[in-house]
């Protein structure tokens, strides 16, 4: 399998623990294509997405510049069964919860997160995620996404939707898409990567 690393960059600063990664990950993937300046992470994933798409590899992961990772980390989420796949990403808070829903979409504790292996969510986030190229052709080919661009090729693949009165975030909203598409989404427990200094 070949592999894109897409970045999106708020502010044009990447993490040292990101760098860091990168560097001792050579040869686990085919390129890396940072997107700096975008304030709005909605539009750099959707940009980045595109941009994939238009280049022969067969997954696209998405590593927020604000995540510390590891040449394993890496290496386990890129070998991670799965069309969709996500590492175990804490939020910011002091007390660091999960970035993931359950099948319920509730919040899954941390005490209930195994300490490796998959388990099958509802919702992952994208900060440390691997998405097959299929996932994104599929949702432009059923017309899932909106379209734009001059020959309608661009999807809008991160637009955010609206669940019950309430705007969910670029991850969510991409989560929902995927499983209305048929398709299962997964996180990797053993894969607990930095979050701007937080780890589960």
């Amino acid at each position: 399998m070949s592999a894109l690393i897409c970045t999106p960059i708020r502010g044009g600063m990447v993490h040292v623990q990101h760098a860091v990664g990168i560097l001792q990950s050579t040869g686990l993937f085919n390129g890396w294509l940072p997107h700096p300046g975008q304030s709005d992470i909605y539009v750099a994933r959707c940009v980045l997405a595109n941009e994939f798409l238009k280049t022969p590899f067969d997954d696209l992961l998405f590593i927020d510049s604000d995540v510390g990772f590891s040449r394993k980390m890496l290496q386990d989420l890129i070998e991670s069964e799965g069309d969709v796949v996500s590492g175990l990403v804490p939020d910011k808070s002091p007390v660091p919860v999960a970035l993931m829903r359950g099948l319920d979409s509730k919040p899954i504790p941390v005490s209930e997160i195994p300490p490796e292996g998959m388990i099958e969510v509802g919702m992952v986030p994208c900060a440390f995620l691997k998405i097959r190229r299929k996932v994104l052709t599929t949702l432009l080919e059923t017309n899932a996404v909106a379209k734009y661009g001059p020959d309608g090729i661009y999807g809008q693949f991160f637009a955010g939707l609206i669940e019950n009165e309430h705007l969910l975030s670029e991850d969510y909203s991409f989560s929902k898409l995927c499983r209305a598409a048929g398709f299962k989404l997964w996180v990797n427990c053993g894969i607990r990567v930095d979050h701007d200094g937080r780890r589960l």
